[in-house]
């Protein structure tokens, strides 16, 4: 998360145009009722959205 934080406000947020800037994290269920559901595991077969 500092690496985004870092790229917003050296990169975007010193636009002269810019007003606001927003961020946010899509995060993954790993728990459903205190019961691990194995969806927080990483899947080798996909790849970063990015």
């Amino acid at each position: 998360m500092f690496e985004v934080c870092s790229f917003v406000s050296d990169k975007i947020a010193c636009i002269q145009d810019v007003q606001s800037t927003k961020t946010l994290f899509v995060l993954k269920q790993y728990k459903q009722s205190g019961i691990l559901t194995g969806a927080g595991r990483p899947d080798k077969k996909k790849t970063d959205w990015w």
